[in-house]
């Protein structure tokens, strides 16, 4: 599957030197530790690349972003191909895409797992831990942050929505308000809709989210305009967690 980062993009991965797939957690994932160290414990964003790709997908953002976030790329659970991974399968009818809702669910509660232990293995903060979606992948950001939201600190939705199978398991709506989202979208996406993202940003904000929604002039993939917003939010939400600590 090819990226779906533009080439002015993609030589940074270079910068980051060999890399393995760890495979002692929940998901396996690459991992790569923060490039600006500190004796205080990192901050964690996790990675998740969209449907029929893999865990190095969404690898070349990451000397784009903050040094001090130790990142974790993360593979999805169901095997589609040879290095080709989805967290649920869809199903095409007539009536509309069909979920599948167990392979949905499964992928949550492994990444809700996985969170878990990338924390106490490698010292991450708890309360810094963030989520970069892509797809398939900002959809399954968004479904775990609505119904654990105490597990993200915040989360980037690129190109994602929030599945309608999801809604009976969103957390009481005291929990969700105040989260935090940056949710983007490509106005000439052909695989998610520019509709369909605006309808994602009325839920969120009808839900309490704390939402930054932002539209591009580009398809299905990260934009360097994009890329450049994702980079100043996140360092945003850092530096507003440094002020309150």
């Amino acid at each position: 599957m090819a990226s779906h980062l533009p080439a002015s993009l993609q030589p940074a991965i270079d910068l980051l030197g060999d890399s393995a797939v760890r495979h002692d957690t929940a998901l396996s994932y690459e991992w790569v530790a923060p490039r600006a160290p500190s004796p205080d414990a990192p901050p964690l964003l996790v990675l998740l690349h969209g449907y029929a790709a893999n865990e190095a997908d969404l690898l070349g953002l990451v000397p784009y972003l903050d040094e001090r976030f130790a990142v974790a790329a993360a593979r999805a659970a169901h095997r589609l191909g040879v290095g080709s991974y989805g967290w649920f399968r869809v199903t095409y009818a007539a009536s509309g895409p069909i979920v599948h809702e167990g392979e949905e669910g499964d992928s949550r509660t492994r990444l809700a797992a996985f969170l878990d232990e990338v924390i106490a293995k490698h010292g991450i903060d708890p309360r810094a831990v963030y989520l970069l979606g892509f797809s398939q992948g900002a959809t399954l950001a968004l479904g775990l942050a609505l119904t654990v939201p105490e597990q993200v600190a915040g989360v980037v939705a690129i190109g994602g929505r929030v599945l309608r199978e999801v809604a009976a398991s969103f957390a009481p709506a005291e929990r969700i308000r105040g989260l935090e989202v940056f949710a983007g979208y490509g106005v000439h996406d052909d695989r998610v809709p520019i509709g369909r993202g605006r309808s994602t940003c009325e839920l969120l904000r009808g839900l309490g989210a704390d939402l930054t929604y932002r539209e591009y002039g580009c398809g299905h993939q990260i934009s360097p305009e994009m890329m450049n917003a994702i980079a100043a939010w996140l360092r945003e939400r850092l530096a507003a967690r440094a002020e309150g600590s």
